[in-house]
């Protein structure tokens, strides 16, 4: 009975031992992890980000645009007299010279007004010229007192009127004879007849809104592209430049910049561009779609960044960067490239900037934070 007291004696002293120990490292533990602390860790408040800093960019330096191929020179042909189609000497395909006749219109009826209008106009010839005998008989009369000024004055407005009836005719005539020749279409540069909407006997009058014909001259092809504003400021004239065309792999035809509209329109946000290439040899049609490639001129003076520090903050695209003082600040930024992981910045940072990786939403201009880690470059 003693032993057994003794026991649980010896058991309950050495379990207060355990416990008391316990306590003790358990406070010991607390105290040493509190003295190991980062400094920022005892504000809760203060946002901890990791950051990066944009290293130069080492990508190409080539932009890629989709073009379009357009003839140097088109024109749409229509009617300027009234008549029917009396033969047509052109199809779609037919390749013509300035001058060749495409299709004459017979119109009877200007041809009689023409006729009548010469007439008139000997008509005028012959009162002008009895007006003027008239007038040269009576003037010497007058000059003697025979006759009175007035009758004088009257004998020279006359010959004045018949003078001013024969320009008229005249004028009349120059102006049907336009039209006669307006019965005639010609080609008005060399080129290859594209569309045909007429045939012979058709009815056609300068009021038609179809076309009779489309002729284009395709020796030397357009290239037309629009580049958005971003990209404007990284091309010049001197660029190269090469064209490629999807169902042609492998071929590139070098181009050279000819003209710009120099104005950024305003429902595209793009201003139009133009290349041209010598196409005699190479025969392309017209109208093709294209990719045009660029040597731009921002290689070595762009950076990138990763794409989760960009974000779209009143209308453009924005990246969060720190002060000296750890401070936040907004920046605009002007895009470029996108690779899969980073992109390409014109302008707005610089390699010795630290941009904020996943910035918070609620981060705000002037806000202080804490840096998890030092600057690594992308």
């Amino acid at each position: 009975m003693i032993t057994t007291n003794v026991n649980k004696q010896f058991l309950i002293g050495t379990t207060l031992a355990v416990l008391l120990a316990g306590g003790a490292g358990l406070a010991y533990w607390g105290h040493d992890a509190k003295a190991n602390l980062k400094p920022g860790s005892e504000q809760p408040g203060m946002p901890v980000v990791n950051i990066v800093q944009p290293k130069l960019s080492e990508a190409s330096s080539e932009i890629q645009f989709a073009a379009r191929l357009a003839p140097l020179r088109e024109a749409s042909l229509f009617a300027r007299s009234s008549g029917f189609i009396e033969a047509r000497y052109a199809d779609i395909g037919t390749r013509v010279k300035a001058g060749e006749v495409l299709a004459r219109i017979s119109a009877p009826e200007l041809e009689a007004s023409l006729n009548s209008a010469r007439a008139a106009v000997k008509q005028r010839e012959a009162e002008l010229l009895v007006a003027t005998r008239n007038r040269e008989r009576v003037e010497p009369l007058g000059t003697a007192g025979a006759v009175s000024a007035q009758q004088v004055d009257e004998l020279m407005a006359v010959e004045e009127v018949a003078k001013a009836n024969l320009s008229a005719a005249k004028a009349e005539v120059a102006r049907l004879q336009s039209e006669v020749a307006y019965l005639t279409l010609k080609a008005p540069f060399d080129g290859v007849i594209t569309e045909r909407n007429v045939d012979r006997g058709d009815r056609v009058s300068p009021n038609d809104t179809m076309m009779l014909y489309r002729i284009i001259n395709s020796d030397v092809i357009r290239v037309q592209v629009d580049v958005p504003q971003p990209q404007l400021f990284r091309i010049e004239q001197a660029n190269e430049a090469s064209l490629s065309i999807a169902e042609r792999p492998g071929q590139m035809i070098p181009v050279s910049f000819k003209r710009s509209s120099q104005e950024l329109r305003a429902d595209t946000g793009t201003v139009r561009i133009e290349y041209e290439f010598d196409n005699r040899e190479l025969a392309l049609p017209a109208g093709l779609n294209a990719s045009l490639k660029i040597e731009s001129n921002g290689k070595g003076k762009s950076v990138t960044v990763p794409a989760n520090t960009i974000v779209y903050r009143d209308g453009g695209a924005t990246v969060v960067v720190l002060n000296a003082d750890n401070q936040v600040e907004f920046r605009k930024i002007t895009l470029g490239k996108n690779f899969p992981t980073t992109v390409e910045v014109l302008q707005g940072v610089s390699i010795e900037d630290r941009v904020v990786v996943n910035p918070n939403a609620l981060l705000k201009p002037g806000q202080q934070v804490e840096v998890a880690q030092a600057a690594a470059q992308v």
